[in-house]
């Protein structure tokens, strides 16, 4: 019978995203109380990694959300308590790109993101004045703009 198993963590904050590459590398994503992004990983096999603090100036608020694109890069978003959305990324053979400020301002909560088919990221946030936002990449290449899905959703 598995049984839950405790990884640590006991100044983190909100909910952890998951994601698994392409690789088969499960990998775990909190914001500690520091306002830090945290990363643990499992290799399939192997025992969990130590728990890397991926830093973080931006001062996170929110939980994490992450997605992997089509050519394997690992795309971690975050909300900062400027209310905008903050990434991190590892492409493949490189080492994490930490903190890239992709706008917002009125951010709010925490952002959700899904891959397509088409290997594209979409990062989707909510916000103060009650829309949803959508911003898009397909690793390797720029951010698209910020842009309103509009909807008037209770913020």
């Amino acid at each position: 019978m598995n049984k839950w198993m405790n990884l640590g963590g006991s100044n983190l904050d909100n909910n952890p995203a998951a994601v698994t590459d392409n690789n088969g590398t499960v990998r775990i994503y909190a914001h500690g109380m520091n306002g830090h992004l945290y990363e643990k990983t499992v290799v399939p096999g192997q025992p969990w990694s130590v728990t890397w603090d991926m830093g973080g100036s931006y001062n996170l608020v929110g939980s994490p959300s992450a997605a992997v694109g089509q050519d394997n890069t690992v795309i971690v978003v975050a909300h900062g308590a400027d209310r905008k959305l903050y990434e991190n990324d590892l492409r493949p053979n490189q080492s994490w790109n930490v903190g890239m400020n992709l706008g917002g301002d009125i951010l709010d909560g925490s952002p959700s993101t899904v891959t397509d088919t088409d290997g594209k990221v979409r990062v989707y946030s909510g916000a103060t004045n009650g829309n949803v936002f959508e911003k898009s990449v397909i690793p390797g290449q720029p951010w698209s703009v910020m842009w309103s899905l509009g909807g008037n959703f209770p913020a």
